[in-house]
């Protein structure tokens, strides 16, 4: 039962990666063919439609804001927070004026289940 699971689960991925790869670079030339002829929808005789629009995407930019926040002297909205100069630390290791083994309880170590599938060769 598993391995019809796995053999199943292994046949869609393929396709899947398949039929992306013939996908995006239909996405891409449909974009840009709507784009150079200025058109928003397309409808086929089959009534499939494509709609070429724009969507707005946001994110924060840390660092701007931070900027913009020092700039306005608001320091009550900027957190201090101490963290560890890694290259320091790696250095002091090298030359041998920090044993590695004192910061073995420093290390958090998670495992991750990965389910990887091939196929046969």
């Amino acid at each position: 039962m598993l391995e019809n699971l796995v053999a199943s689960y292994y046949v869609l991925d393929t396709e899947i990666k398949g039929l992306t790869k013939e996908k995006n670079p239909l996405n891409a030339r449909i974009k840009k063919e709507m784009r150079e002829g200025n058109m928003e929808t397309v409808v086929t005789d089959t009534g499939v439609t494509a709609k070429l629009g724009t969507q707005e995407r946001v994110s924060l930019n840390s660092e701007k804001l931070l900027s913009t926040l020092q700039q306005m002297e608001l320091t009550q909205a900027i957190k201090t927070i101490q963290t560890p100069n890694q290259k320091v630390v790696e250095d002091m290791i090298y030359n041998g004026e920090l044993d590695p083994n004192v910061l073995e309880s420093c290390l958090e170590k998670k495992y991750v289940e990965v389910l990887t599938i091939k196929g046969a060769k």
